[in-house]
């Protein structure tokens, strides 16, 4: 379960790892946490044109309701119950954006015990994203682009989530591990 704020945050934060996941047949599912959503449940808004192949629910914590916390909190813990996922990514608390800093520590608290939790980079993290874990992404980085194009022709993409950004960051990235391509993660937790 991969959760972001904002449309394309999961795909360039973890995207490539993502892509490792599929690769060997563990379902994954995107979870966009937005300012207001249907206040009946999670609905899913694609699942066959990504082309990542997840489930991709759009939610929030519901028309009127502030994005705070432990609203986005509720979302994440009702997406934990329906997908019993073991492993969950979300946006790094080393962000300047509110709603991604609303996004992290919602799913901290909606994440309950699920073993492995693990932070990204967005577009908006800090100096202090202090990343530990280092992985490869070369087979899928160039997947990883391509799932990045289709929110450029959406012209829902951010100038960071350009080709030339996206791999010159896992270029800078996988210097840390074993100089491929890389995605880093803050490990929360981890039963690896």
């Amino acid at each position: 379960l991969a959760i972001g704020a904002k449309p394309g945050d999961v795909e360039a934060g973890c995207g490539g790892i993502l892509f490792g996941h599929r690769d060997h047949d563990q379902e994954v599912v995107i979870l966009t946490l937005m300012e207001s959503g249907n206040s009946d449940g999670i609905p899913v808004t694609s699942s066959t044109e990504n082309p990542l192949g997840a489930k991709v629910l759009v939610s929030g914590p519901g028309e009127g309701r502030e994005q705070d916390a432990a609203a986005f909190a509720e979302v994440v813990a009702d997406a934990v119950r329906a997908f019993e996922p073991d492993t969950v990514y979300l946006p790094s608390i080393h962000d300047k954006n509110e709603t991604r800093l609303a996004a992290h520590r919602g799913g901290l608290m909606g994440a309950g015990q699920v073993p492995n939790l693990y932070c990204y980079q967005t577009v908006t993290s800090t100096a202090d994203f202090r990343p530990s874990l280092f992985v490869g992404i070369e087979s899928s980085i160039d997947d990883k682009v391509t799932l990045l194009d289709s929110f450029q022709e959406e012209g829902d993409a951010h100038p960071g989530h350009s080709e030339g950004h996206i791999r010159a960051a896992a270029t800078y990235w996988g210097r840390f591990g074993s100089y491929t391509d890389a995605e880093p993660l803050e490990v929360v937790r981890s039963d690896v």
